[in-house]
């Protein structure tokens, strides 16, 4: 998380913007270079914080798959944040309150980013598929992709 820092640093904004705006353009060129037939773009998770522009170009242009966190996955996702911290792109969703600190604020504001980004998934994909499923380890491939059709 060094190079983008936190969202309490003063540089964070200007670097959470260069992300994005580098995050947009590659996407915007692969979705433009991307040809028919079967082709996986696995994105990052500040997908959701692009232009709707781009977003649209996705959901255009490929079938989105939300891989769906299970209720009880939440919890684990905020402590491996904190376990293992990475740059974040917050896209609006922190604040410090009076009196707090930015450690704490990220561990209040940190649920709240992914409640936000999962109804926003929600709203982009064509499909959900369980995230208990990507993760089985005796899930292959196919299965995965039946699993995908099936809920088309």
């Amino acid at each position: 998380a060094r190079w983008m820092g936190f969202p309490y640093d003063e540089r964070f904004g200007k670097a959470e913007a260069a992300y994005l705006a580098a995050e947009d353009e590659v996407t915007r060129g692969v979705v433009a270079g991307a040809r028919e037939g079967n082709f996986v773009l696995d994105t990052t998770g500040s997908v959701i914080e692009l232009p709707e522009g781009t977003r649209e170009m996705l959901r255009g242009g490929f079938v989105v798959v939300y891989i769906e966190p299970a209720e009880e996955m939440v919890a684990g996702m905020v402590e491996r944040f904190f376990e293992t911290p990475k740059p974040v792109v917050w896209g609006g969703a922190f604040g410090v309150l009076e009196g707090e600190d930015g450690d704490a604020a990220i561990r209040r504001c940190y649920p709240g980013l992914l409640e936000k980004r999962m109804k926003m998934y929600e709203k982009l994909c064509h499909v959900k598929v369980p995230a208990k499923l990507s993760m089985n380890p005796d899930v292959g491939i196919d299965e995965f992709l039946d699993a995908i059709r099936e809920a088309l």
